[in-house]
């Protein structure tokens, strides 16, 4: 079963559209896609203005599903197909040549710079490697097709975005990091270009889903070998490695792999590297499941305003996975803050599970979440899914 499908191939209760919403994006006029991520290489995920192209083929309320499953957040589900494909007209849909070239029309509208910011990452990467300028081998091509955009997009941010991204391969090349940009400075490293590419391919491999006639999502193996797991999944999970971040108690090196089920669901793998004195500890599973759930309880005081009373602090069993140490933990939670934590809280109440599992012979441990806005018992059943689907690599 894909991750996050519940038995009969239903998903989360609420509209089919909310994801859309909950990223931040307003729809003005007739929305495509085109014009999308020319900004994104520069903010690196962040959800820019989406502005108006006419002649992708497509309704409304498809647009909004593209956003949806393109958007750096964003997620692809088998109601957000039937929703798309519903849309499509009865005799397009039975002409296997018609159908064809729609699915390409559509595909070439909706990511042509997608793949222009493809290509300026993974030639940031081998920049940043050779310390020279490195163009892959379909970097000119990408940019290319930029002049296009620019001709129907009326966005002076996206015009800025071409020049932008010689600058960073430039500065990626001789050492120069910080890259200054009207509202947002970013470092450069290896790291964080890995981190958007994660995004990015993980974005490809739903609108490949999502333009496939039929929903037949493929599930294949994914390999994160500095996280020592292997998961089975239908798409990536989007990576972000930090080094000497504040590991939930203990300082240490954090590896977050997570990926959006829904507008209201997620799952992820944290994987931590700690010094010496977490895994001295006598119970390090129970510790770290507990900090993970402090801290979504830090994010709010807990749903006392619209529930009446604070739910009672979620209770942490200490239990042996996989003949390792572990334990696990779950409760519902409401994120007082404003707007979306990333990964892992989202505005409003939710439900979080959790497990933790001791990583001795790599000086460390997991954490597998799953968020869920239906019930804690939801979020146990994805959180099983989950760990169902990971492998710890040797």
């Amino acid at each position: 079963m894909v991750l996050g499908e519940r038995p009969g191939g239903a998903h989360s209760r609420g509209k089919h559209l909310s994801g859309v919403a909950r990223a931040g994006i307003r729809l003005s006029r007739v929305v495509p896609l085109a014009g999308l991520v020319l900004v994104g290489l520069i903010l690196a995920g962040a959800v820019p203005t989406v502005t108006a192209r006419a002649d992708d083929g497509l309704t409304d309320r498809q647009r909004e599903i593209v956003l949806t499953v393109l958007d750096g957040r964003g997620f692809i589900t088998r109601d957000l197909h039937a929703v798309f494909w519903s849309e499509v007209p009865a005799a397009l849909r039975e002409d296997a040549e018609a159908r064809a070239a729609f699915v390409q029309r559509v595909e070439q509208a909706n990511t042509a710079t997608l793949r222009f910011q493809r290509e300026v990452w993974r030639s940031v990467q081998k920049s940043l490697k050779a310390k020279r300028v490195v163009k892959t081998a379909d970097y000119a091509a990408a940019k290319a097709a930029a002049p296009d955009v620019l001709a129907w997009v009326d966005d002076p941010r996206l015009r800025l975005a071409v020049g932008i991204a010689e600058q960073l391969l430039e500065r990626a090349a001789y050492g120069h990091r910080i890259v200054r940009m009207p509202g947002r400075t970013i470092y450069i490293s290896s790291r964080w270009t890995r981190h958007v590419l994660s995004k990015l391919d993980a974005a490809f491999a739903r609108i490949d889903h999502l333009l496939q006639p039929e929903w037949r999502p493929v599930v294949r193996e994914y390999r994160y070998p500095e996280a020592h797991i292997a998961v089975l999944s239908d798409t990536p999970f989007a990576v972000l490695h930090d080094s000497g971040r504040y590991g939930y108690g203990y300082l240490g090196d954090v590896i977050d792999l997570s990926k959006r089920l829904s507008g209201t669901d997620a799952v992820g793998i944290m994987v931590t590297h700690h010094d010496h004195t977490w895994a001295d500890l006598a119970d390090p599973a129970s510790r770290l499941a507990g900090s993970f759930l402090a801290i979504a309880s830090f994010m709010g005081a807990g749903p006392t305003e619209s529930m009446g009373a604070r739910p009672a602090e979620p209770e942490v069993l200490s239990s042996p996975w996989r003949s390792r140490n572990a334990a696990s933990g779950s409760g519902t939670f409401f994120n007082a803050w404003r707007g979306e934590s990333p990964g892992i809280f989202p505005e409003g109440p939710f439900h979080l599970s959790v497990r933790a599992v001791a990583l001795p012979e790599h000086e460390g441990a997991l954490v597998l979440w799953a968020r869920s806005g239906l019930s804690i018992e939801d979020a146990d059943r994805l959180r099983g899914q989950l760990e169902q689907s990971t492998e710890i690599l040797p």
